[in-house]
């Protein structure tokens, strides 16, 4: 007799106004993206508010687009985030490579591509001298 095993759904785990609340989800994928729903407002709203010079540095370093104004996030999921150049009326998504596993994980993430933009922003710099 064979018997077929599926996998359990995974267990995600997010926190909503203080609260900690688990959910069965149908995929892995599925986590990442619910936890990305509740985290998205707070996380846009600290970068625009605390963090202008790194969204700033993020377009410079990551994309083709020239911010001659002030920068907006205006998105952020587990594959990218959206940036909004107020100057020229443009939209930049920058990708997370790889994708963030969490929301959780975005803090890191955000840190770690502001001083790799710092580090290539340097360089180039350097080298135009």
């Amino acid at each position: 007799m064979h018997l077929r095993t599926t996998p359990a759904a995974p267990i995600c785990f997010m926190h909503l106004r203080g609260l900690a609340i688990s959910h069965r989800a149908r995929s892995p994928y599925a986590c990442r993206y619910m936890s990305f729903s509740t985290a998205a407002p707070r996380i846009i709203n600290h970068m625009n508010e605390d963090h202008a010079d790194a969204l700033r540095l993020y377009v410079r370093a990551f994309s083709d687009a020239v911010p001659n104004g002030p920068v907006r996030m205006t998105g952020i999921d587990a594959d990218t985030m959206t940036l909004h150049l107020a100057s020229s009326d443009t939209t930049v998504r920058i990708p997370f490579d790889p994708p963030l596993e969490s929301a959780d994980d975005a803090h890191t993430r955000l840190v770690q591509m502001v001083q790799e933009a710092r580090a290539t922003l340097d360089d180039h710099d350097a080298s135009a001298s």
